[in-house]
């Protein structure tokens, strides 16, 4: 059975940057964004900055949508997700809110090279939901200088896990078949699973099995 994942909300980055992270009785991390509770957002702004490690295990980009700046956050395999993005070009994201040290950011789904003529498109369409930012609401990104304590699962292992779930049998499947499946260290796919667990995506038919909710 599909499930329906949870919404990629089309927002300003200011609108992310001033909204408050808070769990869910499940334990679920969302951030309160006026009446949405946002986990993904949709996204298109302008690259202005990029931070890669000379070990090539962790990216940072910044990019900017004219009401504020945020940082797109990678480590490790999730890093091939900034590869072919460059400094001022117009990019479509969608990815995942997180927030550690007080400092929102995203992580990466997807990032694709846009036209330019599309951020304009989307801050006509934001401007008609929200109204025009003017330019004391616009909020900076911060800069940094070293690498950022790694956030775990990566995007990849979620995806990875998630796919081999959704083509399981009715009845599930074991969890050391996933790690057999998706050839990763069982200490990711079990932190994947977690994850996907707390947030309502999978839940556990029978003990060490894991299906689609």
């Amino acid at each position: 059975m599909q499930i329906k994942r949870q919404t990629a909300y089309k927002l300003w980055i200011n609108n992310i940057l001033s909204s408050t992270q808070k769990l869910t009785n499940e334990g679920m991390r969302y951030f309160q964004v006026g009446d949405k509770e946002v986990v993904r957002v949709n996204l298109i702004a302008i690259v202005i900055n990029r931070y890669d490690n000379e070990t090539g295990n962790y990216s940072v980009v910044t990019i900017d949508d004219g009401s504020g700046q945020i940082r797109i956050k990678a480590w490790e395999d999730d890093v091939k997700f900034l590869n072919h993005i460059d400094t001022g070009s117009v990019v479509l994201v969608i990815a995942r809110l997180f927030e550690s040290n007080g400092e929102i950011f995203l992580r990466p789904e997807i990032v694709r090279p846009m036209e330019d003529e599309w951020a304009f498109v989307r801050k006509l369409e934001l401007e008609r939901q929200f109204g025009k930012v003017s330019s004391d609401e616009r909020v900076l990104a911060v800069t940094e200088e070293k690498i950022s304590e790694k956030i775990e699962p990566s995007i990849v292992a979620r995806e990875k896990v998630y796919h081999f779930v959704e083509k399981a049998p009715d009845n599930g499947i074991e969890v050391s078949e996933l790690v057999k499946k998706t050839k990763l260290k069982e200490s990711d796919v079990e932190k994947a699973i977690e994850e996907l667990l707390r947030e309502g995506e999978l839940y556990n038919p029978r003990p060490g099995f894991v299906k689609l909710v």
